[in-house]
């Protein structure tokens, strides 16, 4: 899946030179943050977008507090443009959640290097997330269907409401003669043998 970058700025050449020159992205662009807001709700799959802080309407500032606000845009990495003299505007942004920054007017060459480094970071980002999703559904395959009955609590001491338990299999629920109900009743401490309970004090 190609990333999808949004160039937000009220500056129509700066559009234009930032989506010529992020050809092989798939580039949209808004003119101020109301437009970009209203981008963001029709393209969920948004994965970048290069914010100017300073637009007519909803500034840059404003766009990024909405993003911080709304947990569907938390993945969306945010660079922001500032004008080479607003070195508070480049460390507010920051703070406000953007990853980056680029001053104006925008060397070219620097802002293509900095996108590609972000480019590259969400790729790992995506493959890490979907390797952690096949290992769960590995696990998950494994762990239901194991001939062993296994249980896992979270917590050593058997005196709280639930006992602890997180998961427990069907084959563990076999061997004891417990639902999932009474194991969590019942709390590990409930099911193990005292001699057995001793030792795990000991």
């Amino acid at each position: 899946m190609p990333i999808k970058i949004l160039v937000v700025d009220d500056s129509a050449t700066d559009r234009l030179i930032i989506q010529a020159m992020l050809q092989e992205y798939k580039v949209l662009t808004a003119t101020d943050g109301i437009e970009a807001m209203s981008l963001l709700q029709q393209h969920k799959d948004i994965d970048m977008i290069i914010l100017d802080l300073n637009m007519p309407q909803m500034n840059g500032f404003e766009v990024l507090e909405k993003l911080k606000q709304d947990i569907a845009y938390e993945k969306i990495r945010c660079i922001i443009l500032t004008n080479y003299d607003e070195l508070d505007n480049e460390i507010r942004g920051l703070k406000a959640g953007a990853v980056d920054y680029i001053r104006k007017p925008v060397h070219m060459e620097s802002l293509k290097a900095r996108i590609d480094v972000h480019a590259e970071l969400l790729r790992v980002q995506r493959l890490l997330e979907e390797k952690i999703v096949e290992q769960s559904i590995t696990f998950d395959a494994l762990f239901q269907q194991a001939p062993i009955g296994i249980a896992i609590f979270h917590n050593k001491n058997p005196m709280t409401e639930s006992g602890g338990l997180i998961i427990a299999n069907p084959r563990y629920e076999e061997i004891t003669g417990r639902n999932r109900d009474e194991l969590i009743r019942l709390g590990w401490a409930g099911i193990t043998h005292p001699e057995d309970l001793l030792k795990e004090y000991d």
